[in-house]
């Protein structure tokens, strides 16, 4: 409606706009889920306020013969049950990477430097505590690769400890007391009268001597994992990982021939198996298990190197793969869980999920997008106020939007912009404007010469914009024979003012003016055909264009495009 109730019939673009409800469209996504509790086990503890602290100590208390450390650093945190076990006549074997050697030395108090033997290595090595090990005997544990064995055990989710069986402890002690006399041993430390400045290598060897490892246990950082390893180590085609990278688990499949993964969980988002319950968490630990058989425990030796490969590993029993598998999701602090065709309308506006690319995001309640224009083909009143955007060309939006307010422009077809006025508008507004010149100056000349009844005739031909408008044949025709029969008249006038038919010599004698030059129309020369009443013809490259201003035409603008084989649009706005 216009300005007081009138109805506006002008072809306008239309402002459009709908509400999409998309509570039923489904998502994947990484979905959080509630922190799971650890469940005690006999052979699993994690690190955490009277958690790996106490079970560390009871197992130096245990040691009757021999307790061998190896770790990064150690401080005075297992000081009085080391201490105790010096007391009782245990020997103490301590190897620390050469980096945390001398911070060692200077925390461990004096009771445990002179009773034990201390060296430093020049490489990685694993956190274990080995008690009593010998050939196919002996218990400990063994830690997340890089634990230090200080204050740092009492905060949760930094480590976790694994109680070893007899051939677990006798494999690792093989290797690890092997390393103790290696030739990468720098310094070492017995007492504190070397605290600060480490004596030479000496010392007595331990009576357990290195040997073959055997399949429970690898470290590539002194040999190549053993070929025996993977084949003795039995797992069914279903299998649980923690930790693994997506190639790891793509690998799993050659080297365990693990064909299905009934649960993952990873340290951030990646591709995922199609089947199974998928994870993600800060995964403490590195592992490919199966359901009541066995399971692998890798990288339990630091090694920046090998981001997609495992440097060590032990493998687990029975009891040690069940115990894990019950703790999978609390030791890995599994927070969030993938989830596929997830109805928008399940989710909630104050939870925080993960997108599959791991980028993180909010149900949004209400999105507002400006889809810009819609053209509209066909000039048509209802599809212009009733046409949405295809989805293809409607913008990206936010796919976890409950709902969406659309808002674009449907816009009628229109003249191409580079397009001109036809060949028979020419043939129309050619002899018009030559017709308007000619007029001016005819007017001008009688007015000049006072041929009054001319100036008169002139002045009641079709004005200029009333000329421009001239659509229909017959009424250009008469026009210009109008204008043709007035230029004549002036003529006659001019010719009998100056004196008959020697213009030259009486314009000499009586002072007349010459007949003033004009350019007329040529008659013969004019359309026979009528242009279109409704609007005007354009042409673009091959086609012609029907342009219609007002609704009110369109009946008949359809009409008189199909006549002159043209596309009926709407003026441009």
């Amino acid at each position: 409606m216009g300005i007081g109730g009138a109805v506006v019939t002008e072809i306008l673009p239309v402002e459009r706009s709908s509400i999409e409800d998309r509570s039923a469209a489904e998502v994947e996504l990484w979905v959080p889920q509630p922190a799971p509790q650890f469940k005690s086990q006999k052979s699993l503890i994690i690190s955490n306020k009277d958690q790996i602290i106490p079970h560390l100590a009871a197992q130096i208390d245990a040691a009757k013969e021999q307790v061998f450390i190896t770790t990064e650093m150690i401080d005075e945190t297992l000081a009085n049950s080391l201490t105790a076990a010096i007391s009782r006549g245990v020997s103490l074997y301590i190897l620390i990477e050469k980096d945390g050697f001398s911070q060692s030395v200077s925390d461990l108090p004096s009771s445990v430097l002179d009773g034990a033997l201390i060296r430093s290595y020049d490489d990685a090595l694993p956190c274990s505590l080995l008690i009593d090990a010998g050939p196919n005997k002996g218990s400990g544990s063994l830690l997340r690769s890089a634990t230090r064995l200080n204050r740092s055990l009492d905060q949760p989710g930094t480590s976790w400890a694994i109680s070893l069986n007899p051939s677990q402890a006798s494999s690792l002690a093989a290797q690890m007391i092997g390393k103790f006399w290696d030739s990468k041993v720098e310094s070492e430390s017995r007492n504190t009268i070397h605290a600060d400045s480490p004596q030479a290598l000496s010392g007595v060897r331990p009576s357990l001597e290195a040997s073959s490892l055997p399949p429970s246990w690898f470290y590539s950082g002194s040999s190549p994992p053993p070929t025996d390893f993977l084949k003795e180590t039995t797992l069914t085609k279903a299998g649980i990982s923690s930790g693994l990278t997506g190639k790891e688990i793509r690998d799993a499949k050659a080297e365990h021939g693990i064909e299905t993964w009934s649960l993952t969980c990873r340290d951030r988002p990646e591709e995922v198996p199609s089947t199974g319950r998928h994870l993600i968490g800060n995964c403490l630990i590195k592992a490919i298990l199966t359901e009541g058989n066995q399971g692998i425990v890798y990288d339990l030796v630091a090694d920046r190197t090998s981001l997609d490969s495992f440097s060590s590993g032990l493998r687990l029993d029975e009891a040690q793969t069940s115990d894990l598998i019950t703790n999978f999701e609390s030791v890995n602090a599994a927070n969030f869980e993938y989830r596929t065709k997830i109805p928008i309308g399940e989710l909630d506006l104050k939870e925080t999920y993960l997108s599959t690319s791991g980028q993180e995001s909010q149900l949004v309640a209400e999105e507002v997008i400006d889809a810009g224009s819609n053209p509209v083909e066909t000039l048509d009143f209802d599809l212009l106020n009733n046409s949405e955007p295809h989805p293809s060309n409607r913008p990206s939006h936010n796919p976890l939007s409950l709902k969406i307010n659309w808002k674009w422009v449907n816009v009628p077809p229109s003249t191409p912009t580079a397009a001109s006025p036809s060949s028979d508008e020419n043939a129309y507004s050619d002899p018009i404007t030559t017709g308007l010149k000619a007029i001016t100056q005819l007017r001008k000349f009688a007015d000049q010469q006072k041929f009054n009844p001319e100036v008169k005739r002139i002045d009641k031909l079709p004005s200029d914009d009333s000329a421009k408008v001239i659509r229909n044949a017959a009424e250009l025709k008469k026009w210009v024979q109008n204008l043709h029969k007035i230029h004549d008249d002036i003529r006659k006038k001019v010719d009998k003012k100056r004196g008959g038919d020697d213009p030259d010599a009486m314009e000499i004698a009586r002072g007349g003016a010459k007949m003033v030059k004009v350019i007329l129309p040529e008659i013969n020369k004019l359309p026979t055909d009528d242009l279109p009443k409704s609007g005007l013809l354009f042409s673009h490259a091959k086609s012609i264009y029907l342009e219609i201003a007002d609704w009110d035409n369109l009946n008949e603008g359809k009409a008189e495009a199909e006549e002159h084989g043209a596309t009926l649009v709407a003026r441009k706005n």
